[in-house]
């Protein structure tokens, strides 16, 4: 039986719900037309192919354009493109897949999902990997993905429960999710990893990094600028150490979101005091409890003194 585009775009969703970093996905209507997407740790980069093979129609840029697609930038290539913020949220997930739909259906006019040819692989390991089209596959995919957010809400709670319990005015000041590193198994979902900033006040005012792990205990990680100040060269870092916390802080626009709060912990990082900044490991497990584990940061590699949340 054919797939309807709603079934489609319900799929599409799951797959991005149970997808890692640096998936790619591309979804072709001819040989040289094609919408493909790719993670990455904060976004997901979305382009349709315009080029001299298969150009597209001016109705069809005049569409892409209207709905806020960027066009193909000088001398790189026929792509438009679209960069969407990526977050742990069901609401996300939904909001790409439908977007995706829509081009393909309104903007390109594919007339059917059946006229789609797909390829999935991740672009660092090269595995490659099925979206979940069928009922099958799509029951389980819906089971991962509710596993990965039903996760994130432990998490929510177990630091409702640390601040609470600490008796010290603490501000949360961002709440950054990462996407999995790991594929749905049968021991696991393949958790999505998320880190935890905050602002301490009270008698020993300080910057806290919280890196949560789950059940599983694995952390996640990002690319990250190796030296103080640098732009480059990159390096994968793991949570909570010291080049991850401090390209966090300084580079991530959730950190920096709120003016008020950006200009209280540059006053404390201004002050440079070694232990300023701060980083722990929150893990739970299945039974519930918490484990909170103080990690050393490196005071040379942090270089407070020069260290500015939003730059």
């Amino acid at each position: 039986m054919e797939m309807s585009w709603e079934d489609f775009t319900r799929a599409l969703a799951a797959g991005i719900g149970r997808g890692c970093e640096d998936d790619a996905v591309i979804l072709g209507w001819h040989e040289l037309g094609f919408v493909q997407f790719i993670q990455s740790t904060d976004e997901i980069s979305v382009e349709v192919s315009d080029n001299e093979g298969l150009p597209l129609t001016g109705a069809q840029r005049a569409g892409l354009t209207a709905a806020g697609w960027g066009p193909p930038p000088p001398g790189f290539g026929g792509l438009y493109h679209r960069d969407l913020p990526w977050r742990a949220e069901q609401r996300v997930f939904d909001e790409t897949a439908q977007l995706i739909t829509t081009t393909l259906r309104d903007a390109i006019g594919v007339s059917s999902p059946a006229d789609l040819e797909i390829k999935a692989f991740n672009v660092m390991g090269g595995e490659r990997f099925a979206l979940p089209l069928t009922p099958l596959e799509f029951e389980k995919a819906v089971v991962d993905v509710k596993a990965r957010l039903a996760d994130l809400d432990l998490q929510e709670a177990a630091a409702a429960y640390l601040i609470r319990e600490s008796g010290v005015p603490t501000r949360t000041v961002a709440v950054v999710h990462g996407p999995a590193h790991h594929r749905p198994g049968p021991a696991d979902a393949g958790d999505f990893f998320l880190d935890r900033v905050l602002l301490v006040e009270g008698d020993d005012p300080h910057i806290m990094v919280w890196s949560h792990s789950g059940p599983n205990k694995r952390l996640g990680s990002r690319l990250v600028a190796r030296l103080p100040g640098d732009t480059g060269p990159y390096i994968r870092a793991e949570q909570s150490s010291t080049p991850y916390v401090r390209d966090l802080l300084r580079r991530h626009p959730a950190v920096a979101a709120d003016p008020e709060t950006r200009d209280l912990m540059n006053t404390l990082l201004a002050g440079g005091r070694p232990d300023v900044v701060r980083a722990e490991r929150v893990a739970i497990d299945a039974a519930g409890t918490i484990t909170v584990t103080r990690m050393r940061l490196d005071a040379d590699e942090m270089e407070v003194s020069t260290l500015r949340v939003g730059g």
